[in-house]
């Protein structure tokens, strides 16, 4: 989508500020009005807010802050998988207010999906693993990725379900560096029961 398309539509020359505005104040009036607007209203602008999202900051942070509002986990998804910078990561984050784990979930997949908001996603998921074993056993599985072991294994440590505990022992005698993450898990989760 080029920017004339973008700047052409109503919502387009509110939320890709021009160069004369300054962008903080600007981004700061947008969503006070988000904040008042109606939830109706919002249902309304929401796909054209969609549309927006990585076009600019400040469509990018409409779109995390109207999702919320709406308790729209699949506008979030989208703004993790579109979004700039900064609120790729604050879309991931704002997954934990929604209402339901699926809803999370759904939000937390395309973190994961996304090497900017991946750790993000993990710490997320961290979150949810206490009260939902999908959670859990999905950062189990993940201590063998490359890039997410590490993460998941913090997050793992979190944990004081003793099955879990019993799990992550008897993949600590294995080989591998799913091994190593899980012994590095089980010896974080000692530390902090010490603490």
């Amino acid at each position: 989508m080029g920017t004339a398309i973008v700047n052409g539509g109503p919502l387009g020359s509110l939320l890709v500020p021009g160069e004369t505005r300054s962008v903080d104040s600007w981004t700061t009036g947008i969503l006070k009005a988000i904040d008042s607007a109606s939830g109706d209203r919002l249902a309304d602008m929401r796909g054209e807010i969609i549309a927006l999202v990585g076009h600019s900051g400040t469509a990018d942070a409409a779109a995390v802050r109207t999702a919320a509002r709406l308790s729209d986990a699949l506008m979030l998804a989208e703004v993790v998988d579109r979004a700039t910078g900064r609120v790729a990561l604050d879309a991931v984050s704002a997954a934990a207010a929604l209402p339901t784990s699926s809803q999370r979930v759904m939000v937390i997949e395309a973190g994961l999906g996304r090497a900017y908001t991946a750790s993000a996603a993990v710490v997320a998921l961290g979150d949810l693993a206490p009260t939902m074993p999908s959670a859990e056993r999905r950062l189990v599985d993940l201590l063998g990725d490359s890039e997410l072991g590490g993460s998941a294994s913090l997050a793992l440590a979190r944990s004081m379900n003793p099955a879990l505990q019993a799990e992550l022992r008897s993949l600590a005698g294995l080989d591998g560096i799913a091994a190593s993450r899980a012994a590095l898990a089980l010896e974080l989760a000692k530390r902090r029961v010490l603490e």
